[in-house]
């Protein structure tokens, strides 16, 4: 059941379009930068993670939760809010993906 949420959510997620160009806003976080030609982005990001890691833990069972796999998502937007400039499309692209079908889904685990 969980597997099967993930899935769903992950492919909402992954394959939602930019609605003026029809661009598929997940390209760019596909896979991890090249190291070779980003060298910078592995000393400032301290904890890579794209779509291709989550889904291999998707895969591997690896999520307990609901939360834990909400989390590698924030982290994957916040790590390029991070490293790119607010006003850049992959900037936006994470703006727009963090907010897209997870509201629904994600429930917050009660403040102690």
């Amino acid at each position: 059941m969980l597997q099967r949420s993930c899935e769903a959510i992950f492919d909402a997620v992954h394959s939602l379009e930019d609605p003026e160009t029809e661009r598929v806003r997940s390209e760019i976080f596909e896979k991890l930068p090249s190291k070779k030609l980003f060298p910078d982005y592995y000393h400032i990001i301290k904890q890579p993670i794209s779509f291709n890691e989550i889904k291999k833990r998707i895969r591997n069972g690896d999520y307990l939760d609901l939360d834990g796999f909400h989390g590698d998502f924030k982290l994957m937007f916040n790590n390029a809010r991070t490293y790119n400039e607010e006003s850049s499309k992959v900037y936006e692209d994470a703006n727009a993906m963090d907010v897209s079908p997870f509201s629904p889904f994600i429930t917050h685990s009660p403040q102690r």
